[in-house]
């Protein structure tokens, strides 16, 4: 049984990261607008490589920060999960809008050749935003089973943490029923 250490809760790297993730989202959508435009540039280019490089940086840092949070405070990581899925859902909504918009484009423009290519990309990055959400969900769901709850129980809730629209849902619920084991309040 962990105890839990007095740690100032900012989330900064967590507030940091859904900033960096929102705006290169929206920094893809220049880039292929650029591109159908005809506008496409090296700045362009160096502009997204260096916000795709921070948001990167950032998440990575937010996945090593989950394995910390968890043996030194693991409270944390259940008010870390809701604020990073719950944080992530206008980016993930900006991803998915833009998507489904240069899918479109896409299909139209290069007669389904580019398709092959760029559904797999489209998915990889939806991937990679979650991944610091995933990490905090996979820490939330082993203070669960130290717990007691049950394996079936914890690979349930992995399931939905990993399914876009339901993740945030869950995740509040995670964090509802942390906070009714850790401070003792009845169900």
């Amino acid at each position: 049984m962990h105890t839990s250490v007095s740690v100032p809760c900012r989330n900064t790297l967590q507030k940091a990261y859904i900033a960096l993730a929102t705006l290169s989202a929206s920094a893809g959508v220049i880039v292929y607008a650029a591109f159908a435009l005809g506008l496409f540039s090296r700045a362009v280019l160096v502009f997204f490589a260096v916000v795709f490089a921070a948001c990167f940086a950032c998440g990575t840092a937010n996945v090593i920060a989950s394995f910390f949070d968890f043996a030194r405070a693991p409270g944390l990581c259940a008010r870390r999960l809701f604020l990073l899925k719950a944080g992530m859902a206008p980016c993930l909504l900006i991803c998915g809008a833009t998507e489904i918009v240069f899918l479109f484009v896409v299909a139209v423009t290069t007669r389904l050749i580019g398709l092959a290519l760029y559904i797999p990309v489209c998915a990889a990055v939806f991937a990679l935003l979650q991944l610091p959400g995933v990490c905090y969900g996979a820490q939330v769901l082993r203070l669960f089973r130290r717990r007691g709850e049950s394996l079936s129980w914890a690979l349930a809730h992995g399931i939905v943490l990993l399914c876009f629209p339901f993740d945030v849902l869950d995740a509040l619920f995670l964090r509802r029923q942390w906070e009714r084991l850790a401070f003792g309040k009845p169900q």
